[in-house]
């Protein structure tokens, strides 16, 4: 028996479904009539590195210690890394097993970990590893070094590109890794086959509502499975699963203007931010076509030292200094422009701001419909890590919004998103099960390690959080995992 396990990061029952109205998906369309299909709660936040540490491990980011995209580490930001957590993760417990693994196109891990198989790590790594180190030999790795840029790299190339080139591009490389994933998958016989593709979560933030390039995404994602589908004996089980969903981003919550309403933080206004705003600059002339955004453009293009020079006097006026240090906050915001916001009280701020004043206040955006939920750190994690999330509480938007803690909106607390973002995060992603009987009753990406050493027969460890969705006892003994052995 196999067990293959595809994520596929973003994508969700929403948007497949979108797009069968549209155009045949056979393959998605024979897992979702014959096997059994569920929305697929992601942890909060639901953003692609803790949500997927949370995959792999079972356990919630308290435990695992990786609540967002990014960390400080000697004042360099760098990618969150799976590696530097000290829970075991999937392709632990199944290596102490003596199972074999392909890993293939796992997000956050640098360098490839050691397994009893093959492993070849997917987006966010700062460089392309594998192991064993001779992986590159056998297989054509092309397709898995990532162009993975900062989130102002990226718009800043949509600009100069256009959206649409970018997806294109996106797309090719998926058919260069699928043929790759095919010939690893019939190298030899795996116990466990994991792949992860990122194409939805890339796409869908550049062209969610074209519709083209998303029909064309989802047809590329069927052939994949496919593929997968094809190599599966009737003993074989599989899970395709994401770690979240997507919609379509409406608006935006400025939290940083209702910082300053408060009085909580200070603008640090230069001289030539002043102007640039006299003369319409700001970043919601950027918020759709027009000529103040071609002329950005044009001057991106021809002359990048000036366009920075624009963008670091702009965000001067915000709460950040030319180093883009937080100043002068007694309450700072944090997001990667999702539909959740970090809100941390500065240990240094004269005054008497708490959590739970805090709190109180923040209700009043829930009140007025501009927060969906608000969370304090220490009620939804659980583990000796919650000291080290990013903030006190955790904001959630309503579905659709996104939450902006760089910009400022002329003192308006709602506006429109940068035209070169299309879709937002949503938490309900995608669970397809077939070849096994589970029962998906509101299903957690927690539950997908727990369901994993089930179908192997293997025990699950007291510290996991998830639950096994297997609807049918295993008859066969379940055997003791080897921990003494790590490779």
């Amino acid at each position: 028996m196999t067990v293959y396990l595809l994520g596929l990061d973003g994508a969700s029952i929403n948007t497949i479904k979108e797009t069968l109205e549209r155009t045949r998906l056979p393959n998605f369309e024979r897992l979702i009539e014959k096997g059994a299909a569920a929305d697929l709660k992601s942890v909060y936040p639901y953003v692609t590195a803790p949500a997927w540490t949370t995959i792999f491990s079972g356990v919630n980011p308290g435990k695992h210690g990786i609540f967002e995209m990014f960390e400080v580490r000697e004042e360099k930001i760098l990618p969150s890394n799976m590696r530097a957590t000290d829970v075991p993760l999937l392709w632990d417990y199944l290596s102490w097993a003596n199972k074999r693994i392909l890993a293939v196109g796992i997000p956050f891990i640098h360098p490839a970990p050691k397994i009893n198989g093959v492993f070849v790590p997917g987006r966010f790594s700062p460089r392309l590893s594998c192991y064993p180190e001779d992986t590159g030999s056998r297989f054509d790795l092309q397709g898995f070094d990532y162009d993975d840029l900062s989130m102002e790299e990226k718009t800043e190339k949509i600009l100069v590109e256009g959206s649409k080139k970018i997806s294109i591009k996106i797309l090719k490389n998926l058919e260069m890794r699928a043929k790759t994933i095919s010939k690893m998958i019939d190298a030899e016989k795996w116990d466990v086959a994991i792949i992860v593709e990122g194409l939805p979560d890339d796409l869908l933030h550049l062209s969610y509502g074209d519709d083209a390039i998303v029909d064309e995404m989802y047809l590329a994602l069927d052939r994949l499975l496919g593929q997968i589908m094809r190599r599966m004996t009737p003993e074989d089980s599989l899970l395709v699963f994401s770690d979240h969903g997507f919609c379509n981003v409406k608006r935006v919550l400025f939290m940083n203007e209702w910082l300053l309403q408060k009085k909580y933080t200070s603008l640090n206004e230069t001289v030539l931010s002043r102007l640039l705003l006299r003369l319409g600059l700001d970043w919601e002339s950027l918020s759709q076509e027009g000529f103040t955004s071609k002329v950005f453009r044009f001057t991106l293009e021809h002359f990048p030292w000036m366009a920075t020079r624009i963008t670091n006097s702009l965000r001067s006026g915000m709460v950040v200094n030319e180093n883009r240090q937080i100043t002068a906050s007694k309450v700072s915001a944090f997001s990667i422009n999702e539909p959740l916001a970090w809100l941390r009280i500065s240990e240094y701020q004269e005054g008497n701001v708490t959590q739970g004043s805090l709190i109180l206040e923040l209700e009043e955006l829930k009140e007025k419909g501009l927060l969906k939920n608000i969370f304090e750190t220490d009620k939804i994690y659980t583990g000796k890590f919650v000291r080290f999330a990013p903030g006190n509480i955790l904001v959630e938007a309503p579905d659709g919004w996104a939450v902006d803690t760089l910009r400022w909106n002329r003192r308006k607390l709602a506006g429109k998103p940068l035209f070169t973002k299309k879709g937002v995060h949503r938490r309900e992603g995608l669970l397809l099960v077939y070849g096994c009987s589970v029962k998906l009753d509101s299903p957690r990406v927690h539950d997908i390690v727990p369901t994993v050493l089930d179908l192997m027969k293997l025990p699950v460890p007291s510290n996991v959080d998830g639950r096994s969705l297997l609807g049918m006892k295993q008859k066969e003994p379940v055997k003791l995992l080897n921990v003494t052995q790590r490779l």
